[in-house]
């Protein structure tokens, strides 16, 4: 994965775990809090900032910092992050499985990340 798309998808995942966008001071603030709080490891509001390109001189994220970013979306640490598949967990909206259109022994599959895999 390019790690410039790496980067993005990390902004995307941490603004889904926290349940906001990053655009104000105070929304560095509380992903740092709750980062924290959920990984009992420290990133400051401002590393954050310079990470979202909040503010200028980011330059390239410590290795520990984009570790911690993983653990905090549920991977075991930044090599995790980067070997998964990048296929973001959600809901089906658009397509249905109808059992009239399935035979008997067939399976279904469910899968999301970190890994996780379900077979019906």
């Amino acid at each position: 994965m390019e790690i410039k798309t790496a980067y993005t998808r990390l902004r995307r995942e941490v603004e889904k775990t926290v349940g906001r966008t990053m655009e104000s001071p105070s929304d560095f603030s509380i992903l740092s809090r709750d980062i924290r709080k959920r990984t009992h490891d420290t990133v400051s509001a401002t590393t954050l900032k310079r990470f979202y390109g909040y503010v200028r001189g980011g330059g390239v994220p410590r290795t520990s910092t984009l570790s911690i970013l993983s653990r905090y979306v549920g991977y075991e640490g930044w090599n995790s992050f980067l070997n998964s598949d990048g296929v973001e967990s959600c809901f089906l909206s658009d397509y249905v499985i109808r059992s009239e259109g399935m035979l008997e022994g067939d399976m279904v599959r469910f899968g999301w990340n970190p890994d996780r895999m379900c077979v019906v």
